[in-house]
């Protein structure tokens, strides 16, 4: 039993690792999106 429970809690581990990953990811990109959207906006500004 010992090595089913090991399996299952690596299972676990690896799954709470690519949520945690896949959290970051949209994390960086979404504040990558809002500061090229706000030096956009600067820049249309500029031209008007």
């Amino acid at each position: 039993m010992a090595n089913g429970s090991s399996l299952a809690a690596m299972e676990l581990m690896v799954f709470l690792g690519l949520v945690g990953w896949l959290l970051y990811y949209q994390y960086s990109n979404s504040r990558r999106d809002s500061s090229r959207t706000k030096s956009d906006e600067e820049t249309s500004k500029e031209s008007d």
